[in-house]
């Protein structure tokens, strides 16, 4: 039951989820302040939007790739190549820039209940995973976690002063 609960924790808590809640964050307090609109308005005029969020995520992780130094260019080049190499239409977007950061082939072919599954793959063997490829994707993670925290926090502060205009 611990072990379900630590990994139900570990999906919650994902980059993208903490992006999404800071982004409905300050549409809240931007619809929130406007007098006549309400929470449901605000979730009918922005419903759409949510069906190419992953990309939201995808960009926020190249440009913090780019801060820490990592290949930007590649990233790049492999987010929009491979980005929809995935049967989920958001999935592959942040795992291509990882990919293409890192200088990594990732996902392609997989075994569910012994069933072989083809799947393409996402990225480039430019050279071959190593355990630091974990560290450097951490990094990445909290990088892409700073980035937003930090814009998300001078969003926050611009709507504060647009309101005391």
């Amino acid at each position: 039951m611990g072990e379900t609960i630590i990994a139900a924790l570990g999906n919650l808590f994902t980059i993208e989820n903490f992006i999404f809640v800071n982004i409905g964050l300050f549409i809240g307090i931007i619809f929130g302040a406007i007098p006549g609109l309400n929470g449901n308005l605000a979730i009918t005029v922005l419903l759409p939007f949510t069906f190419q969020m992953g990309t939201v995520p995808a960009l926020l992780m190249l440009a913090a790739g780019a801060l820490l130094g990592m290949d930007g260019g590649n990233g790049w080049r492999i987010f929009r190549r491979d980005r929809y190499n995935h049967a989920s239409p958001n999935s592959a977007q942040t795992e291509s820039v990882c990919a293409g950061l890192l200088g990594l082939r990732l996902a392609g072919d997989a075994w569910y209940h012994g069933v072989l599954h083809r799947k393409p793959y996402i990225g480039d063997p430019v050279r071959e995973v190593e355990p630091e490829d974990i560290l450097r994707s951490c990094r990445l993670l909290y990088g892409t976690a700073f980035l937003s925290l930090a814009l998300c926090a001078l969003a926050h502060l611009a709507a504060g002063i647009l309101m005391q205009i």
